[in-house]
């Protein structure tokens, strides 16, 4: 089948429309029923026209704010569907987004055999086709699975892969500095299971700084709480020496902010986390 950029890329008015009620529902001006109804909306004129990108980018999105409310079921619904629309019009940067996605639902679902599994192929489809900054982020998911799962060498290695991939991005794929603030966030978790408070203070500090730099609510919330995870295992001499400004010593302040954050970026399944680690 031959296509062209037009047919395997959504169309440019298409996708800012689609945006548009999915920035609007996460600045809550939007509420979750109605970006539902606009979405759904926008899916029935792709289908109509016989546009499968456009199609698929509805799917993805959809898949995206189910995931966020803790739908997995029906996130991974839309995922698949975005996945087989991208496979038909051979978008496999998207392909291999939606594998990746399909993993990551699939490890917030505790199935971590088969989001492993999801996640290499991911990484697989994004080696073939040297797509480096979707190979990264698949490894640092793989990662950070392996670090839920308490495999914190095997963790160790692919989270330190990412980092060297991190280095191969070109010039197609825009600096994301929240794929490091991900990294940096596994390694201060693995670290902190070391007993080496040190290096996992560096590592949480590095992730809250690239998640701010990313300005991205999910991001931010994680690397706080990573930040309150480390600071509280810090005995008060460590804490002393690190109180600052823009690092202060009192855990409680890291975890207020990454639940005020996973708030704001509607990541139910993150938020309760964060709330039992500060429980």
């Amino acid at each position: 089948m031959v296509t062209t950029q037009a047919e395997t890329e959504p169309g440019a008015e298409f996708e800012a429309a689609c945006l548009k009620a999915y920035t609007l529902w996460q600045t809550s001006d939007l509420s979750f029923r109605k970006a539902l109804e606009q979405l759904a909306a926008l899916g029935q004129q792709a289908l109509e026209s016989g546009h499968l990108a456009n199609q698929g980018r509805v799917e993805h999105l959809l898949g995206n704010m189910q995931g966020r409310r803790g739908n997995f079921n029906a996130s991974l619904m839309h995922f698949q569907r975005a996945r087989d629309l991208y496979q038909q019009v051979e978008n496999w940067w998207r392909v291999a987004a939606m594998e990746h996605n399909i993993g990551e639902t699939y490890r917030y679902k505790g199935d971590y055999n088969r989001a492993r599994q999801l996640f290499r192929k991911a990484y697989e489809i994004a080696g073939k086709n040297s797509i480096f900054d979707l190979q990264t982020m698949a490894i640092t998911n793989e990662g950070l699975m392996l670090v839920s799962m308490e495999r914190y060498e095997a963790a160790r290695t692919a989270l330190e892969e990412a980092r060297a991939l991190y280095e191969r991005w070109t010039e197609k794929e825009p600096r994301r500095p929240g794929v490091l603030a991900e990294i940096y966030y596994g390694l201060s978790v693995i670290y902190l299971q070391r007993a080496e408070t040190d290096t996992a203070w560096e590592y949480a500090r590095q992730s809250l700084l690239h998640a701010r730099e990313s300005g991205e609510a999910l991001f931010i919330g994680i690397a706080q709480r990573g930040m309150g995870d480390v600071v509280t295992a810090l005995d008060s001499p460590a804490r002393s020496a690190i109180e600052d400004e823009a690092f202060p010593a009192d855990p409680d302040i890291y975890y207020h902010e990454a639940i005020t954050r996973l708030r704001e970026a509607k990541a139910e399944a993150e938020l309760a986390r964060t709330l039992l680690a500060h429980g």
